[in-house]
């Protein structure tokens, strides 16, 4: 699934004669940051060390957008809930992508310093992590009105945000303790709080009553009322770094550094596994139909059913656009 070249090579399912090659940089170090569009016809990401961003359409299979940010890194990319924005965190802190008239500009009421994480929700929340110095989660609301913030003791800095599905909780995890909390927005205080080690990635589920946490070698489920661990899934021993819930809310898709398992939440056993190394985020589709993949060589899709590399995409396209 991978090549030397450091390429991305994205498959048809019915045509493996059919595989095109998108070239990326030749000192790529993979790709880092991944977003799906809210309806599932394009993809956002970017690589790691690097301050550009591509965006593809899916259906036509085409880059559409390759766009040059000043930032000599961009951590994490995320499209609002209308497709209307893309944001994405850099050392300068968080900036967005007006779309239709493709211009750029800071997040309104943001710090000029590094953002480590992001994630909104459907109503339009969006919640940002900062590191030093002020150490803070900072929430925005529907309008991009800085609504307010959180800070625990000397401050916080977390590389995993995560809304429950009402958006009144906001999970995360502090890198330097591993204490988990979890953030009652709406009334500002903590809804509970426990010492969860080296959590990688958090997720809710879709109805709220569990919380998921990556950790080398295991991943933990807790119940989201209180904290409690109520189960785990560790028959496979590796350091699962990102994992993504499908929208059906059957299985989970983790990455490790030898490679990708789709887990059978039922059965709590891997109903598939491809071998690679998975450097990047993990995003299920919206229609929960394909994975999505940052490794070392590149952007991988997977048909999430058969667990076929899906889709060509052509390199050679007209319609990119490119923004300085």
């Amino acid at each position: 699934c991978g090549s030397k070249d450091r390429t991305v090579r994205i498959w048809q399912l019915e045509s493996a004669d059919r595989t095109q090659v998108i070239k990326v940089a030749d000192d790529s170090q993979g790709v880092n940051g991944i977003t799906w569009s809210p309806d599932g016809n394009s993809i956002a990401f970017t690589q790691h060390y690097d301050g550009r961003i591509e965006i593809w359409d899916i259906g036509k299979r085409q880059r559409v957008l390759l766009l040059d940010t000043p930032a000599r890194r961009v951590e994490r990319v995320a499209f609002s809930p209308d497709g209307r924005f893309l944001a994405w965190t850099s050392r300068d802190g968080v900036n967005l992508l007006e779309l239709q008239s493709r211009t750029s500009s800071p997040l309104p009421g943001t710090p000029e310093q590094e953002a480590s994480s992001l994630h909104w929700h459907s109503s339009g929340r969006l919640a940002v992590a900062f590191r030093e110095p002020t150490k803070q989660i900072v929430v925005w609301d529907s309008n991009l009105e800085r609504m307010t913030e959180f800070s625990a003791g000397s401050g916080i800095v977390s590389r995993t945000l995560c809304w429950n599905a009402t958006g009144d909780l906001l999970a995360m995890v502090d890198v330097n303790t591993g204490v988990l909390y979890v953030w009652d927005v709406d009334n500002n205080k903590i809804h509970w709080q426990l010492d969860a080690g080296s959590v990688q990635q958090i997720l809710w589920s879709a109805d709220g009553k569990t919380l998921i946490a990556s950790l080398p070698g295991v991943i933990v489920m807790r119940d989201a009322t209180t904290g409690e661990e109520t189960d785990r899934l560790d028959s496979i021993r590796e350091r699962f770094e990102y994992i993504d819930y499908s929208p059906q809310v059957d299985r989970l898709a983790a990455g490790s550094r030898s490679s990708l398992s789709l887990w059978d939440i039922a059965s709590e056993q891997v109903s598939i596994k491809f071998k690679g190394t998975v450097c990047g985020e993990v995003k299920w589709s919206p229609d929960g139909q394909c994975v999505a993949a940052g490794c070392h060589d590149g952007l991988h899709l997977w048909d999430g059913a058969p667990g076929y590399k899906l889709s060509q995409i052509n390199a050679d396209s007209e319609e990119e656009e490119q923004l300085p």
